[in-house]
């Protein structure tokens, strides 16, 4: 946190110092609801997938990473912080200071004994142990009928961030204190009318405008299964102090697990070349950290979890992109009750005992709109309501702010001025952003951005990121060796994985510089992250470039659908004419003008206007493609004539030729008596089973090409598609029965053939191979449809994902 009158003045900031918990390097958040974790020994290794002995420099290395993440974790600014509260807050710690210096000797004693409490941290039960000690010391003899000391009976000094273990405050029995901010402390406690453990946070006095019960209701309505319970809230009139307590989980945070994952990857750096003993990171990390919290908060494990199964044999790309997909729908059911958290992190993600993600600590009070009378009336604001504003309007931790974010926070403080347009910039996609670098951290150990922890303090570096805002927007493609500030990005490991390459593409996007490059929604970076779950729908929406859907995607649709489109009709063209001049022209030569002067004049009407209709239904297909491999978004209409592209081209070849159909016979009986209406039939008959297969064909490739190349292309920038059920259900409809007119056309070809007595054996023979061949390349295309939807199914169907827990795309 930074003075906002001074440049560069972090020791004026106040810090908050929580108990140990199994946050790792990084710094404890506001509040952090998680249970405390033992620390092991200096000697001891993480319980990671391939445990190594460190070396030494690992060690300093270590140290050198926790000093970095301590100054970039520091939530430097918090929702109730402004220029008068810091002000007002030292200048009474001063005061309070000095009277308890010259008038309290006796609180000597009790700051040394607090001093030394803190110096024994590392040994969880002497720090209990001591806490006991020195509440014992200070506070009266009387306890409660039931023996605990009650909070009506502790001092002021020790509430509520020295609450000692076993006190009852109100109706809670304080167990241990699982996190401490500058505002409130949360506490492991347990609510004895109910007999259950809960997370009770406790904030000392309240608020003017009433904030604090109006976060209290805004978090009880973010009822979703990826967002931490709160129960109720309670007032203790005694100590002036709010109460909220909320679900309990034993899992720790996610910022245990990056600390385990950081190790990892440096003993897997440190190993030598060759080495056969390195493992590869699995979701068996995530559950080593859960259990070490578990055992710790003396929970039990649990024995038959189809979750926890999943997490243990799934690869950490897998693990990391499921993560993201449920902190994604986590963040899209508080965003459409119109709040937002601008503070995501490692430590404000809690964990289940099953190794669920679940979000906690929302920066309610930044949710709520600014007061913008004076300035809608084009007036100044006073100095009250300026810093009303700045307390009601910042907060989040720097390290994973967006650039939007921090630079309305540089406003805030450097310039002491509300910024009303910050509101509406730091949103949403801010949420989004903080998101990609946590999970980015997740799965590399490290997060995207090298910061300056010497450096960024004041508005020195609020000036710099500014700058760099303004000069440098995006930076994507700069080589990782350059990686000197936020604006460059650390490069991952490479691997041609499709569940890691589809898992590194949302995150880079996710934390773009600019807000209309990311995915707009967290519901979007959520979807889009289902993909990484799925190995075989990632090989559809993003395929390798060396593998023929790959190759397919760069050539122009143009080409595809003439290809596709001309070629069947070309060939049913031509062997049209040739058996109809064989075996019905051939026998009347008198017909032979009027079926050359009748065919040019049919084709000379029927290709271009054939043509000319395909053009028309397939250039809007075309152009939603090329705008789609740039990047753009497709709307529901492109969509829709993209699927249905097959079945209109079918339709259009096979109306003319039934028009066709008609036209040869009657011309040709009109023009000569002399022919039979066996051979006009014969004719007729012919022309339809030549307009099957040019109907059927074409609908079949196109169909493939749709499903496996034009879709997933036009659904890749967002991952969703809301009627995506309904057209499933309309192409395996139209496919089964475009597939009965496939095997239609044989038997009625054959028919035909053998309805002429003098059809050579050869003719026939050859006949029934090509429509043997045909049917089988339709079986095969309708097989490769069907699969490929279903494979989409997986994760764009809402009644999969709707059939089971949410949360549980995968696992269930």
């Amino acid at each position: 946190m930074n003075d906002p009158h001074e440049n560069d003045a972090a020791s004026n900031a106040p810090r908050s110092t929580p108990p140990p918990t199994d946050q790792g390097q990084n710094s404890p958040s506001r509040d952090v609801t998680n249970p405390p974790a033992t620390p092991s020994h200096p000697n001891d290794q993480p319980h990671g997938p391939s445990p190594r002995k460190p070396a030494q420099t690992d060690a300093r290395a270590e140290d050198d990473d926790r000093s970095l993440d301590d100054a970039c974790d520091e939530t430097i600014l918090t929702p109730r912080f402004d220029a008068h509260r810091l002000d007002a807050g030292q200048h009474d710690a001063s005061q309070a200071d000095a009277t308890a210096t010259d008038e309290n000797q006796p609180d000597a004693a009790h700051d040394a004994d607090q001093t030394a409490l803190h110096g024994r941290e590392n040994d969880h039960a002497a720090q209990m142990q001591a806490a006991i000690e020195i509440a014992s010391r200070d506070t009266p003899a009387r306890e409660s009928k039931s023996g605990s000391v009650s909070s009506n009976d502790l001092p002021a000094k020790l509430f509520p961030g020295s609450l000692p273990p076993g006190c009852l405050v109100d109706e809670f029995r304080v167990i241990a204190p699982l996190g401490q901010g500058a505002f409130a402390c949360v506490y492991l406690a347990q609510q004895v009318p109910m007999r259950r453990l809960v997370a009770l946070k406790i904030s000392a006095g309240t608020t003017h405008d009433g904030s604090d019960a109006e976060e209290s209701r805004t978090l009880a309505r973010l009822d979703h299964p990826g967002i931490v319970r709160v129960f109720d809230q309670r007032h203790l009139a005694g100590h002036n102090a709010h109460l909220l307590y909320m679900q309990y989980l034993p899992g720790g945070t996610l910022a245990g697990v990056v600390t385990r994952v950081r190790k990892f990857r440096r003993d897997s750096l440190a190993s030598p070349p060759g080495d056969d003993t390195a493992s590869e990171l699995t979701g068996h990390v995530l559950l080593d950290s859960v259990d070490e919290q578990l055992l710790n908060a003396s929970q039990q494990v649990p024995e038959h979890s189809a979750v926890r199964d999943w997490i243990a044999t799934s690869s950490w790309p897998m693990v990391v992109s499921w993560i993201g997909v449920q902190l994604g729908n986590a963040l899209q059911a508080a965003h459409d009750q119109g709040v937002f958290h601008r503070d995501v992190k490692p430590a404000n993600v809690l964990l289940s005992a099953e190794g669920l993600p679940r979000l906690a600590d929302f920066n309610v009070s930044f949710s709520v709109p600014p007061s913008t009378t004076a300035t809608a009336q084009g007036t100044d604001p006073d100095e009250d309501n300026i810093a009303n504003e700045v307390s009601r309007s910042i907060g989040g931790s720097l390290a994973y702010m967006a650039p939007e974010q921090i630079h309305a926070v540089a406003n805030a403080i450097c310039d002491l001025s509300p910024q009303p347009t910050a509101h509406h910039e730091v949103g949403a996609l801010a949420d989004v952003y903080s998101t990609g670098v946590l999970l980015w951290e997740l799965w590399q150990g490290q997060r995207p951005f090298e910061d300056e922890p010497s450096q960024m303090r004041g508005r020195r570096w609020f000036e710099r990121h500014r700058e760099r805002r303004r000069t440098n927007p995006t930076t994507i493609e700069t080589p990782p060796t350059q990686r000197t500030s936020r604006s460059r990005r650390s490069h991952p490991e490479e691997s041609t994985a499709g569940s890691q390459r589809v898992l590194e593409q949302v995150l880079r996007q996710a934390i773009e510089f600019d807000p209309k490059n990311r995915p707009q929604s967290a519901g979007e970076l959520g979807a889009r992250l289902r993909l990484a779950l799925y190995p075989d729908a990632a090989r559809l929406f993003d395929p390798a470039s060396d593998s023929w859907a790959g190759r397919c995607g760069r050539i122009s649709p143009w080409l595809i659908a003439a290809v596709f489109i001309l070629l069947p009709n070309i060939a049913a063209g031509c062997f049209n004419f040739l058996y109809n001049y064989v075996e019905i022209i051939g026998r009347y030569p008198e017909l032979k003008p009027r079926f050359f002067h009748l065919a040019n004049i049919v084709n000379a009407i029927a290709f271009p206007l054939g043509g000319m209709l395909m053009v028309m239904t397939a250039k809007p297909v075309a152009t939603a493609i090329l705008k789609a491999r740039d990047g753009g978004s497709s709307d529901q209409d492109a969509i829709l004539r993209t699927v249905h592209l097959g079945r209109r081209a079918a339709w259009i070849g096979g109306l003319l030729w039934f028009a066709a159909a008609i036209v040869y016979p009657l011309v040709l009986v009109n023009g000569s008596p002399s022919l039979p209406p066996v051979a006009a039939l014969h004719f007729f008959g012919s022309l339809l089973i030549c307009g099957g297969v040019a109907a059927v064909y074409p609908f079949f490739g196109l169909v493939v090409m749709t499903s496996t190349v034009y879709y997933p292309c036009l659904i890749r920038k967002t991952m969703q598609d809301p009627r995506f059920d309904q057209r499933h259900a309309d192409i395996r409809k139209w496919c089964g029965r475009f597939l009965l007119a496939a095997a239609g056309i044989p038997l009625l070809g054959l028919a035909l053939l053998l309805s002429r007595d003098t059809i050579a054996k050869y003719v026939v023979a050859s006949a029934v191979a090509a429509t043997a061949v045909g049917l089988l390349a339709a079986f095969a295309a309708y097989q490769c449809v069907q699969t490929n939807w279903e494979t989409m199914s997986e994760v764009l169907s809402n009644r999969k994902r709707s059939a089971g827990s949410i949360g549980l795309d995968r696992p269930g």
